[in-house]
Parts: C-alpha cells; structure tokens; sequence
C-alpha cells in the first residue's frame, strides 16, 4: 500500500544531518535542532515606461541574487561548538594532575587547565619552599618560607648579613636590609578562609587578603575526559545538508530534502548562560555543487513530495 497525502498543510519535523565534504565520512547527525529554514532573495532589473503619464514599468527582470538558511541546534557537542565557532578540537584524556602551577590573587577565579573530575577532592597548596638568603638581592613580588610561614617581597632590595626575626601576622613587615618582607601567613591553604573550589576553577576569596600581592599555588586534581575546542581556528569548508523531514500536518508523511553544497558562518550568538536552553544559531549560504550535471538536474538542492 502507498503512502497517500491527505493534505498539503505542513509542520515540518525530523532529523537533520550534514557532512563536511572534504572529510566524508557519511552525514553526521547534529542532534536536537529547533529550526531548518530557507530563504531565497532577488535582484530586480526594471525599466520604466516613459511613454504615457500613468508610469509603471514597461519591463522588469527579477533575478535570483542568492539562497540562504538558519538551522537553529539545542545541542552543544564538541562537533557542534566547532562547527558554530569555527574551530578544530581534540580529545583529552582523564588522569592525575600532581601540581598545576598558577600565580592566585585576592578576589580571583582561576580557571583549571583541564576539566576536573568533580567527585574528586580538588587541593590548592601556596607553592613556596625557599628559604632566605644573605646577601641576595630580592625583587617584588619573590617569595620564601620561614618556620611554615609565607613572606613576600614588597619591597625591592638585599637582604642582610643574617636573618632577623620575622613579624609573623599576616599584613605585618619585616626589614631585612634593604628588602621589606610581608607576612602572607602559614603556607597552608584554607577551606573556607582562603578558597573555595569551583566546578573548573579556584576562587580566592575577596577576604584572602594574603593573596593580594599574588602568591604561586599549586593544584592537585583529577581531570576527566573532555574535548578540547579551540576557537576560529578552521577555515570554512563544503558541507551537504540532509533533512530526514516529516509532516507532522499529515501523520509523519516523509518530506526529505538535500542541500547539495552549503558554507555555514560563525554563530552570531552563543548563549553560555540564562535561565532558557542555549541555541546555537547558525546562517549558511546554500551554493551550486558543480558536480551534479545533467538535464532537470539542480546544482543546489531536492525536495521530494509524495503524492496521490
């Protein structure tokens, strides 16, 4: 028995897929999209008549200027990213990070290198070991430990013949021949008190004031697998476009169509953050694949409509 329209009203649904032409590959499924639509615009060339008062036109030649498209996806995968920021990505394995080194200041974020596994302890450490030095010149901002407390140069100069006795309070300074040392406090890091650990990052507290001068920490952690996007670092390519389309108005009747040869542009907008689901919106240009030949054959596209 043949499928029959029972009418020609239209709600389109269905599964859109699209392969980049060079790669093939097979047309990889984009997942959830919200909107495939087109658009074609035209040039007009017209030529007024000139010979009676009434005006108008005497001739007008309309010609197709260019065809357009927005697909609208839900889904933020690795693949789509790219697609949308024009970017290449890699994959990025789990395992141990021993001690990832940052410099942390008061009232910062600080953003892990890797995406961290979060049912695993994440553990900041100040990351300062030197000791004291006669004689030496420091530069601000360089860091020793003395008895488990952190100093900081904040002044710039040598230190002494020998050391002396170190105000421990955090805040508090210490002379030492030329140098001024500032008291940062115990090298361990505090729970609460000094941090607290996002998702991906270390937040120093706005109250840490220790950090303010900026203090070399380490992180150690578990990072997971993850994809690695890096933005606008491919160049556009070829895609063909499927749409495995439907007629919801028809109970399902199949309405598949092709793009033979589409550019996309960059999204122009990236929702990384509301109260909605984000939408990768994105624009394409639909162009001739020069391939296709052949009398009644398009270079641009195909819809198919069953009929009665």
């Amino acid at each position: 028995m043949s499928l029959t329209p029972s009418t020609y009203t239209y709600i389109g649904k269905g599964k859109i897929g699209i392969e980049k032409t060079a790669a093939g590959g097979g047309h990889r499924y984009v997942g959830g999209s919200l909107k495939l639509s087109l658009a074609i615009s035209t040039e007009d060339k017209t030529t007024p008549n000139l010979e009676t008062a009434g005006g108008g036109n005497l001739n007008k030649i309309s010609r197709i200027k260019d065809m357009t498209g927005t697909l609208d996806l839900q889904e933020f995968t690795a693949d789509n990213l790219a697609l949308a920021l024009r970017g290449l990505f890699t994959e990025e394995s789990s395992g141990v990070v021993a001690a990832e080194a940052h410099t942390m200041y008061t009232g910062t974020i600080n953003l892990l290198d890797y995406l961290r596994d979060t049912t695993v302890a994440a553990i900041p450490v100040i990351a300062v070991s030197a000791a004291r030095v006669d004689t030496t010149a420091y530069a601000v901002g360089d860091t020793i430990l003395d008895t488990a407390v952190v100093y900081q140069c904040t002044t710039a100069g040598t230190s002494g013949g020998s050391a002396p006795t170190f105000n421990t309070t955090i805040g508090d300074t210490t002379t030492d021949g030329t140098v001024t040392w500032t008291s940062r406090g115990a090298v361990a890091m505090v729970d609460g008190t000094d941090y607290q650990v996002g998702v991906s990052a270390i937040e120093i507290l706005p109250t840490a004031s220790r950090f303010e001068g900026g203090l070399p920490v380490t992180v150690g952690y578990t990072k997971n697998n993850a994809y690695l996007v890096q933005l606008l670092t491919d160049s556009q390519a070829d895609y063909s476009l499927v749409f495995d389309g439907l007629n919801e108005a028809d109970s399902g009747m199949p309405a598949p169509s092709k793009l033979h040869k589409v550019k996309f542009s960059p999204t122009s907008g990236l929702d990384q953050k509301g109260d909605d689901f984000g939408t990768l919106s994105l624009a394409f240009e639909v162009l001739p694949d020069t391939t296709i030949s052949g009398t009644g054959l398009s270079q641009y596209g195909l819809f198919r409509v069953a009929r009665a």
